[in-house]
């Protein structure tokens, strides 16, 4: 007698093999042997893909390209293609090209990039707005503007605070019997971001003590203005002593008559922690060059040949990134690395943006960025640019000023939205690969899972950080998916996918094998890219490199055999059905209606 089975649900999907005797598990009756080109529905059912449509052609056939998603909102996204040393943008289902009227009316719309094909794995993007920042550790960290959808800019990110300092401070002093020297310093303090300048520093004065101050026995402190400043804030050294806060100022001059100055509040300090500073004082000078003011080339403590190579970069405080030059032809802000007869020997050059003399400051007023340590990952989380994963440092976490991406400067003492720097502190050193807040900032290294957070939930301060591990499965380069309040990722052998979720019972992050029942589809393959897709459906769909795979909204992979070398990657359009597209090596595909 014949037995009938009635399938009432695929909502177990394909199964693996290993799993045909277990008629004991819940799936089984709602699992299948095989499904190809299958989408299961979230109720249970299973039907056909959607089909592709033709978009366009990639700049190269035979290159590898990665897709970015560049969403500024609902309305307003883009897909960008980036290729060894460029990228190019699509938009609505068609490729974005410049206007009529331009230079380069009807062709693409294209920037150049740093970064070679074989780097494009390993970049990693976190968006604000129209702001792209783009981190690789074998580059500087650079971000992506647009300004329309024909104009977009790569730049590297300067790490200084947005508004400069006073050119100048001067103080005019009318006390008498003076015998004790002051330094003042002025910052200028913009109301629309909040950020605070570097300070510019007064020469030293002699004064009588304080308890000898009066309003007509006092110190004017003045300074030139600053563009964008709203006011100024005044600090003290006292004999060479700590800077302390005196006063806030909104005009051109400050009177101290006396003021006790709060040495718990000190003025900022430049800091780039991705430059190692090779202007140590005590190993090398600034020596003012004969081809002009503001020139200097670098020398040994005592003189003679510093033994430096080329560095990678060239920093000045409180002004940013210096523009590499050409020998004997610097303008303010360059630099050069070069031989000059006189000299017998290769050296550093440098022209500052003014006139001073950097020779005495030599320890913080030029830094030369010799060997570059760059973050390969970041996020943002309690309103800082988190940034880690440096070569040198690859446990180690480092956050902006609150409210300002690019200020990684800090007080001395620290204040409280002062920039971060924090090491994980375990048992194995095994850099970090992802970060991903979510309510907690939640981090990936390859040996395990951490979070982070402020002492007791607090807000995240340089001296309020916790960071306590969740597990130890280890994660891959691939970026999480956030599916509501879970985190899909995968395992560091880039072929098991788990989830972290947040339990109650041990109030942290708890996780499962999320492929265990279909494991087959991944052995012996590497997944290298996927994306999740919210409506219709909500499917998570991935690429591999051994075969072609169906996707949806973002996906890219390679696919290599002996004397072929293939391209797939997906990106979506709007459709009724089923977003979803493919890319072979000939061009973009999108799906039908």
């Amino acid at each position: 007698m014949a037995f009938r089975n009635i399938q009432f649900s695929f909502a177990g999907g394909e199964l693996s093999p290993s799993l045909y005797g277990r008629v004991d598990l819940e799936k089984y009756a709602a699992g299948a042997r095989t499904l190809t080109n299958m989408i299961v529905h979230a109720h249970g059912g299973a039907s056909n893909r959607p089909g592709t449509e033709y978009i366009g052609e990639i700049k190269s056939a035979a290159g590898t390209v990665i897709l970015v998603p560049f969403q500024f909102s609902v309305e307003q996204a883009y897909v960008l293609e980036f290729g060894g040393g460029y990228m190019r943008v699509f938009k609505d289902g068609g490729q974005v090209v410049y206007p009529d009227g331009a230079d380069d009316a009807g062709e693409p719309v294209e920037i150049e990039t740093p970064y070679a094909e074989a780097d494009l794995a390993l970049l990693k993007f976190v968006q604000s707005a129209d702001i792209m920042y783009v981190t690789h550790s074998g580059y500087a960290l650079r971000k992506l503007g647009r300004s329309s959808h024909y104009d977009w800019t790569l730049s590297v990110v300067l790490f200084a605070a947005s508004i400069e300092p006073p050119d100048a401070v001067t103080c005019k002093n009318n006390t008498t019997g003076n015998s004790v020297s002051r330094i003042y310093a002025v910052t200028a303090i913009s109301e629309e971001t909040g950020e605070e300048s570097l300070p510019r520093e007064s020469d030293a004065v002699l004064t009588k003590s304080l308890e000898y101050f009066t309003d007509s026995l006092s110190v004017a402190v003045s300074r030139d203005a600053v563009s964008g400043a709203d006011y100024y804030y005044i600090y003290r050294s006292d004999e060479a002593g700590s800077f302390g806060y005196i006063g806030r100022s909104d005009s051109a001059s400050f009177v101290d008559n006396g003021i006790d100055n709060d040495t718990s509040d000190g003025p900022p300090r430049g800091r780039n922690p991705f430059a190692t500073n090779l202007v140590d004082a005590d190993d090398y000078q600034w020596t003012a060059s004969a081809s002009g003011t503001g020139e200097y080339y670098l020398e040994a403590a005592g003189g003679g040949d510093p033994g430096l190579d080329q560095p990678d970069d060239m920093f000045e405080v409180g002004v940013g990134l210096m523009t590499a030059g050409t020998l004997g032809a610097l303008t303010a802000s360059q630099w050069a690395y070069g031989d000059n007869d006189s000299l017998g020997f290769d050296t550093i050059y440098a022209r500052t943006a003014e006139s001073e003399d950097p020779s005495a400051k030599a320890s913080r007023y030029l830094q030369a960025g010799y060997v570059a340590d760059y973050p390969g990952c970041a996020t943002f989380f309690d309103q800082r640019l988190i940034l880690s994963r440096t070569d040198d440092h690859p446990q180690t976490i480092y956050g902006s000023q609150t409210g300002a991406y690019e200020n990684m400067n800090v007080s001395s003492p620290l204040k409280d939205d002062d920039a971060i720097s924090f090491t994980i502190a375990a048992r194995q050193v095994n850099e970090i690969r992802w970060m991903v807040p979510i309510g907690q900032l939640l981090i990936g290294t390859m040996g395990g899972e951490w979070k982070m957070t402020g002492a007791d939930d607090s807000a995240l301060t340089p001296s309020s950080v916790l960071v306590k591990q969740q597990g130890y499965t280890g994660s891959s380069h691939i970026q999480p998916i956030i599916i509501g309040s879970s985190v899909l990722h995968l395992t560091r052998t880039n072929n098991e996918v788990r989830d972290l979720t947040y339990s109650l019972e041990i109030d942290g992050y708890a996780g499962n094998n999320l492929s265990i029942l279909a494991n087959h589809l991944f052995r012996g393959h590497t997944i290298v890219a996927w994306a999740y897709q919210q409506s219709p459906d909500s499917i998570v769909c991935a690429c591999v490199t051994t075969a072609f795979c169906w996707a949806s909204p973002i996906c890219a992979s390679t696919r290599s055999s002996p004397g072929t070398r293939t391209t797939w990657a997906a990106w979506s359009r709007p459709s009724p059905r089923f977003p979803a597209t493919a890319m072979t090596r000939s061009g973009w595909w999108c799906s039908g209606r």
